[in-house]
């Protein structure tokens, strides 16, 4: 990523940001930019229009890459969002919850806290149930291994 073509961005339209205090935490952190910013709560419209700008495209930004997944899971499951994202614990709408969480953990680089925060506000320890009880349900029950294979088919489609 072009680290000077951002800062510039952000002097230019995003008075709030501090670039300086911005970048020398980036130094320290070992994973991609927007990753980075996204986690420290600087992810705003403006930047991501910039991402777009010098070359990102739509898959690599992390926020929407856990919408998408959100959104196939609900619509393979026929659940809505609101209710994926609820603490709801209808088997079927936790069943769909912890399939999202699974595939969240396992095709993004986002920390367990972070995915279980955009499913509503779970913990991590309820990600990582939800992935532990995927791999035994895959395990023990074909049916289940079809649901996720099928979505995974699907989810490639859809994150390209």
């Amino acid at each position: 990523m072009n680290l000077e073509l951002l800062k510039q961005y952000i002097i230019e339209n995003s008075e709030y940001l501090n670039f300086g205090k911005i970048e020398m935490q980036a130094q320290a952190y070992r994973g991609n930019i927007h990753d980075f910013l996204y986690r420290h709560g600087k992810l705003n419209q403006n930047i991501i229009d910039i991402l777009y700008q010098i070359g990102y495209r739509e898959n690599d930004l992390p926020e929407d890459l856990i919408d998408k997944i959100q959104r196939v899971v609900c619509n393979y499951f026929n659940v809505p969002i609101e209710l994926l994202q609820s603490g709801t614990r209808k088997r079927e709408i936790v069943q769909a919850r912890q399939i999202g969480m699974f595939f969240c953990k396992n095709l993004t680089k986002f920390s367990e806290e972070h995915i279980g925060n955009k499913f509503g506000g779970f913990d991590h320890s309820s990600v990582n149930h939800s992935r532990k009880k995927v791999n035994i349900y895959m395990e023990t029950e074909p049916k289940y291994k079809k649901h996720i294979d099928f979505l995974e088919k699907k989810l490639e489609e859809v994150l390209k």
